[in-house]
């Protein structure tokens, strides 16, 4: 299993990061997995659900896909979460440096 491509959407509402989508040796798309922040601090990557009822839709059958499929998430969430935050930043159009106090 490669997987191909990541999107991730942030969304920070509770303990929810982001949303994400990954797609699989370049032919299967898999929606709905979401990046969730622990009460620790940690985050993990749950897999998507249907109706809230705690069950997976799918999910990896091996630890390593576990692992894997994880790893993969949460780079590419870091790598947006820091460009949220590069963006913001960033000074507006015709905005004046602030002096150090």
């Amino acid at each position: 299993m490669n997987i191909t491509e990541v999107h991730v959407r942030m969304n920070a509402r509770g303990k929810l990061r982001a949303f994400a989508s990954i797609t699989i040796d370049g032919w299967f798309v898999v929606r709905g997995l979401k990046v969730i922040e622990k009460v620790t601090g940690d985050l993990f990557v749950a897999m998507p659900t249907r109706d809230d009822n705690g069950r997976d839709i799918c999910h990896p059958v091996h630890q390593q896909g576990r692992a894997y499929l994880t790893e993969r998430v949460l780079a590419a969430y870091e790598t947006t979460a820091r460009g949220a935050r590069d963006r913001d930043r960033q000074p507006t159009e015709g905005a004046q440096p602030q002096a150090d106090a």
